[in-house]
């Protein structure tokens, strides 16, 4: 059951150290070390279909950012997070926190009328449960989207969510649950199927304020 004494928005201190370097006009860096100390974690709890308030917890992770200009129009970019979690008092692990993720893309700006980004977003395999002994599956999946120019005031748009169709996992908790058929409940990952892909065109218009 949920403590209806629990604070709705935890208390929460944070800290971070970072350096950033310009290499060349075309490509910089910067990465950074952080930690986050919270004062209660939010659990879901799958029998009941809500969060409950957990224990303190504290997280800490390196963040590494590059970005490199290939020409006057395309940009490569990178976005890489490693972190760890675990609850103060206890010292067991935050369940379903990711503790690897990345973010990459190829940007592409005003070339001839043309502008999108072909971006990829990866998350690593990641403790289901606070002991670690069952793990949830990560992902990586790609998403396309292209704008053209067609007038002053007029653009097409164009996405592809899902470009390769992969299937994947969203959100995963590990928890029993009991089909009308099974005699016992049965401990397993339940989970959201990520969306399969998915094209959408549309137009744009921009209003002119005078």
């Amino acid at each position: 059951m949920s403590d209806p004494s629990a604070p709705i928005l935890p208390a929460a201190n944070g800290y971070e150290l970072g350096v950033r370097r310009i290499l060349s006009p075309r490509a910089e860096i910067s990465a950074a070390w952080w930690l986050l100390d919270l004062e209660s974690e939010f659990v879901w709890v799958g029998d009941e279909g809500v969060t409950d308030a957990g224990g303190a917890t504290r997280r800490h992770g390196l963040e590494l950012e590059a970005r490199w200009r290939m020409s006057s129009s395309l940009w490569a970019e990178v976005d890489v997070t490693a972190s760890r979690g675990r609850y103060r008092e206890t010292g067991e692990l935050i369940a379903r926190a990711p503790r690897l993720t990345f973010n990459t893309a190829a940007v592409l700006s005003d070339w001839s009328g043309w502008s999108g980004q072909l971006r990829v977003r990866h998350v690593g395999d990641h403790q289901a449960v606070e002991d670690g002994s069952v793990k949830a599956a990560g992902f990586t999946v790609a998403d396309l989207h292209l704008r053209r120019r067609l007038s002053e005031n007029w653009d097409g748009l164009a996405s592809i969510e899902n470009l390769f169709n992969t299937s994947f996992r969203e959100a995963q908790t590990f928890y029993p649950s009991r089909l009308a058929s099974e005699p016992l409940a049965v401990d397993d990952i339940h989970f959201t199927p990520g969306n399969p892909r998915a094209l959408r065109i549309g137009v744009e218009y921009r209003f002119a304020w005078r």
